[in-house]
C-alpha cells in the first residue's frame, strides 16, 4: 500500500510548524502541494503549488485524488477536522495519512492521564488503526519543539531577560526537536514508507534537562541567568482543578503538557524509542540549537 510515494499534500503549512516542514519538502524529491482554505491569507515561497478548498468532504476528496500522502500539520483549531481528512483521503485512494501530532508521546496512557487535552490525538490514531487496511498511517513523536518552544516561551526560557522557570529540581531529561528536524523526519519517513507504516516514529534533536539547558544558555551568553523554581505537584493540581471546572485556557493547557514532560517518570525522555538512526537523521545538539537562537 505504501510503495511509490511521490505526490504529497500538506494541510496547515502556514502555521507554526508548517513553514519549516514545507521548506524541507520543497528541498526534497517529492512533488509537494499545499492545501489552503479558500479564505486563507497565508503566503508561501515563490513557486509553491497551492490548491484551495472549502474543506467540505466532497472538495477534500477531489483535492486528494492523485496524491500518495496527506500530511496534517494543523494546529489545535483544526484537530476536530482530521477525521474528515482521513475519510476523504481514503475515498480518494491516498496511500498514507500522517496526523498532526509531533509533540508529546500520546501513545503513553500515563501522558494522557496528566494531560487529557491531548486525548483527541490518540483517539484519531485509534480510528486510523481501524482503517489501516485502506490507508497507512505514521505518527511522529518529537517532544517539545526545541527552537519554537524557547522563542515562544513554552519551555519557559526567556532570552531577552536571561531568565528561566524550572520545575522541581530541573533534572528530568526531555527529548526535544527543532521544527526543521521534524520536517526532515517527515521527508525521511515517506522515503521509508514500508518500514514506518502504521508506526509511532520517535525523533530527536537532543535530550537535555532544564538545568543543562540553563547552563548552556549561561555559557553561550556569558551571563548568569535568573532561575525561578516552581512545584510540579502544585502547578499540576491547579491546572487540573481549572480543567475539571471547564476553565480550559491557554495557560492551563500549557501547564498540563509541561507537567507531562517534567514528571519525574520522564515521559518526554524518548531516547530508547528513537528512529533517528534508521531514518538517517543526525541529532543537532543542544549547544548548536541555542547558538542558532542567539
Amino acid at each position: 500500500m505504501t510503495s511509490g510515494i511521490k505526490n504529497v499534500i500538506l494541510i496547515g503549512a502556514g502555521g507554526n510548524l508548517g513553514p519549516a516542514v514545507l521548506a524541507e519538502f520543497l528541498n526534497s524529491n517529492f512533488d509537494v502541494t499545499v492545501l489552503a482554505r479558500e479564505t486563507s491569507t497565508s503566503t508561501y515561497p515563490a513557486g509553491t503549488k497551492v490548491t484551495r478548498s472549502d474543506f467540505s468532504a466532497q472538495s477534500l476528496t477531489e483535492v486528494f485524488k492523485g496524491q500518495d500522502a496527506v500530511i496534517s500539520i494543523v494546529g489545535p483549531t483544526g484537530f476536530a477536522e482530521q477525521n474528515k481528512f482521513v475519510d476523504a483521503a481514503i475515498a480518494a485512494g491516498v496511500k498514507v495519512f500522517i496526523p498532526s501530532e509531533y509533540g508529546s508521546d500520546t501513545k503513553n496512557p500515563e501522558v494522557l492521564k496528566i494531560a487529557p487535552v491531548l486525548a483527541g490525538k490518540r483517539t484519531l490514531v485509534e480510528y486510523l488503526e481501524t482503517q489501516q487496511d485502506k490507508i497507512s498511517w505514521m505518527v511522529v513523536i518529537a517532544g517539545p519543539f526545541a527552537d519554537w518552544g524557547i522563542q515562544n516561551e513554552f519551555l519557559q526560557y526567556d532570552i531577552p531577560s536571561k531568565s528561566a522557570v524550572i520545575w522541581d529540581d530541573g533534572d528530568v531529561p526531555v527529548t526535544q526537536s527543532t521544527l526543521s528536524q521534524i520536517g526532515r523526519a517527515l521527508v525521511a519517513i515517506l522515503g521509508h514508507p514500508s518500514e514506518t507504516a502504521n508506526q509511532y516514529v520517535y525523533i530527536s534533536s537532543y535530550t537535555a534537562t532544564a538545568n543543562e539547558i540553563v547552563a548552556a544558555f549561561e555559557k553561550a551568553t556569558g551571563v548568569k541567568w535568573d532561575v525561578q523554581t516552581i512545584s510540579l505537584e502544585q502547578t499540576l493540581a491547579a491546572a487540573k482543578e481549572k480543567f475539571s471546572k471547564g476553565e480550559i485556557n491557554h495557560d492551563v493547557i500549557m501547564d498540563l503538557i509541561r507537567a507531562a514532560c517534567y514528571s519525574k517518570e520522564g515521559y518526554c525522555d524518548i531516547r530508547k524509542n528513537l528512529w533517528n538512526g534508521r531514518l538517517g537523521l543526525k541529532e543537532e545538539g543542544l549547544e548548536a540549537v541555542i547558538k542558532g537562537l542567539l
